[in-house]
């Protein structure tokens, strides 16, 4: 993570770009912002609206993480919600 910003690209080809926002000044939770764009993805690739229908276009997911720091360690836990589907999110920074 740079400058509260992540970018991948999965095994399918499909591009995730996050942004992490202080929701608090405590610094103690961050609106996480994922926007998944499928258009190198494979061809019979489908994100999951989150309405929980497919789809083949870009989605925008959105959770908010709690931030727990130790040190120069930082984890950050929370769950994203989508369809009838609950993925548990764990972000960790070791050093």
């Amino acid at each position: 993570m740079r400058d509260g910003k992540t970018s991948r690209v999965d095994d399918a080809g499909c591009e995730w770009n996050s942004t992490f926002t202080y929701t608090d000044d405590a610094r103690t939770e961050v609106l996480m912002t994922s926007v998944a764009d499928p258009i190198n993805a494979d061809t019979d690739f489908l994100l999951t609206r989150p309405d929980g229908t497919p789809t083949a276009e870009t989605v925008t997911y959105e959770a908010k993480l709690r931030v727990m720091r130790k040190g120069d360690k930082v984890q950050m836990t929370g769950t994203l919600n989508y369809g009838d589907e609950t993925v548990i999110l764990t972000m960790r920074k070791m050093s």
